[in-house]
């Protein structure tokens, strides 16, 4: 899981990596490195237990890890690749694996970028103009309008120049377009495009629906979470446990085909993150996020409400389970910005520049050099 929080900018995703950016626009990096997907070079370490700065550039803007790569944005518009360069993950139209942060092409307009954070191999990014990009593995039809297995450099994949946001999952990819539509394309195995249908394979970038108040799209391994602009949830994809958050009585959908609302969510949702055995929402209004609950399983103290139990590598049938949200018991008072979740751990960031975290911590990716914490901490 990688984690990467700016301005502080945060963000979390699969392999236990942490990105933290500065208000002063330096980064900080933190958890396992076994790849370079921290951009800290050679190092004897394969993990990092404490926050190290990367270099001494003071212009990141934003950070996206996943599985053991992790891409960068900075303020001149620039993106930027480290890690592992399996599948043309890296975009870099080479093979070669980057243990320092190296360029994406030589464009200066990209705006926003997603990579698959979860056991998958491939990046999107959106360009000022509105255009759409995609590379890395193009199986079921990751990277549209691409011929070949792998695609080692950014190609556009649509003609249409109004993309606002782009999230890809294990095999799904979804994007929302400037007027609230939600589109979908890729892999559909375990019916995560939110498409009404039981294709395996989505090769076209496809509508969903007719609705135009979509908000914001999150793909969860092998589920995806969208929220609509009146802060309803809605979700779809594989429903193992009633991890979609249905909260279904009696026989339980093991996949949940097309967009369904879930109800009893405790107000109006402002994001959504997670990993395969649990999510974590934002809850809170247009003046920033009030506070997070979670619900799936509580490994290693997932759930972030002191009842987790340690993991131990086996089938875990004595590890909690909540279907329902549980509350997690931040401090009193605080407004939050952002949300990132990975394996196991959740980190979220404070107005006020503090970042607090819970969950799984044993490659250090809660930047504290101790096992683990099943309990909030002040990171």
């Amino acid at each position: 899981i990688s984690a990467c929080l700016v301005g502080s900018e945060m963000c979390i995703r699969d392999r236990s990596s942490t990105y933290a950016i500065r208000n002063d626009g330096a980064l900080f990096v933190c958890g396992w490195n076994d790849e370079g997907q921290l951009g800290l070079g050679t190092r004897p370490n394969k993990n990092e237990p404490s926050f190290v700065r990367v270099g001494t550039d003071t212009d990141w803007a934003k950070a996206e890890g996943g599985g053991s790569s992790c891409f960068l944005l900075k303020k001149d518009g620039t993106l930027w690749a480290c890690g592992e360069s399996k599948k043309g993950i890296q975009g870099t139209n080479t093979s070669t694996s980057n243990k320092t942060p190296k360029q994406i092409g030589t464009d200066t307009d990209w705006k926003d970028m997603a990579i698959s954070h979860f056991f998958a191999y491939n990046g999107f990014a959106i360009k000022n103009s509105g255009e759409m990009w995609g590379w890395g593995d193009n199986n079921f039809g990751r990277v549209p309008k691409a011929t070949g297995k792998v695609i080692p450099a950014p190609i556009k994949i649509s003609d249409d120049t109004d993309w606002e946001q782009v999230s890809t999952g294990q095999y799904q990819a979804l994007a929302i377009k400037k007027d609230g539509t939600l589109w979908c394309w890729g892999g559909n195995f375990q019916k995560a495009v939110g498409l009404d249908t039981n294709d395996k394979v989505v090769k076209e970038i496809t509508k969903i629906g007719t609705d135009t108040d979509w908000k914001r799209v999150r793909a969860v391994t092998t589920r995806t979470y969208a929220i609509k602009k009146d802060g309803t949830l809605w979700g779809c994809g594989e429903n193992t446990n009633n991890i979609i958050g249905l909260n279904q009585q009696g026989d339980i959908d093991k996949f949940v085909v097309g967009f369904k609302k879930i109800e009893g969510m405790p107000g109006k949702v402002v994001d959504v993150a997670g990993d395969t055995n649990f999510t974590v929402i934002a809850v809170g209004d247009q003046d920033g996020i009030d506070s997070f609950y979670t619900w799936g399983f509580n490994y290693d103290g997932a759930l972030g409400d002191g009842n987790g139990k340690l993991w131990d590598g086996g089938a875990g049938t004595d590890i909690p389970f909540s279907v329902t949200p549980i509350k997690v018991p931040l401090p009193e008072g605080l407004k939050y910005s952002m949300l990132a979740a990975g394996d196991a751990y959740t980190a979220v960031l404070a107005k006020n520049g503090k970042i607090y975290g819970w969950g799984r911590n044993r490659g250090g990716q809660l930047g504290q050099d101790v096992d683990i914490d099943l309990s909030l901490i002040h990171i």
